[in-house]
């Protein structure tokens, strides 16, 4: 998931933005979280967070379940709906570090993962809307 891109309307609110969150032994079981893993976004690794959202993942986290040989839904997929701090972002040409963090007792994991699995970031785009 390194290479993760949402992309939203400057003041958009409601738009279901969906992911899968994988790591080296495949799409992760979101059941397995003391709670639903959050979606956070910020301007730099050590910046604070602008979004801190928990994600809402999809029912059955027992098995994926795929189309034309990909991975559309069940383990390890999620989805996030924008609301007022994600509509609240201003456009920035360079967009936001996306990434995402579960809790496995009191010890983060992080999301997405580079190859290396060293904690890497995923990338939000906020746009003009159209007509604008």
């Amino acid at each position: 998931m390194s290479n993760l891109v949402w992309v939203m309307y400057e003041g958009q609110t409601g738009k279901v933005l969906r992911g899968q969150l994988r790591d080296s032994n495949g799409a992760v079981d979101l059941d397995g979280f003391a709670s639903p893993p959050k979606v956070q976004v910020a301007l730099s690794p050590s910046s604070v967070l602008l979004v801190d959202l928990a994600v809402t993942p999809d029912a059955d986290q027992s098995a994926e379940v795929f189309e034309d040989g990909r991975s559309i839904s069940g383990k390890g997929w999620f989805e996030v709906v924008t609301e007022s701090t994600f509509a609240a972002l201003p456009q920035r040409s360079e967009g936001y570090l996306l990434f995402f963090k579960g809790m496995n007792g009191s010890e983060p994991v992080y999301f997405p993962l580079s190859r290396n699995h060293a904690r890497t970031f995923g990338r939000l785009i906020v746009q003009d809307p159209l007509g604008a």
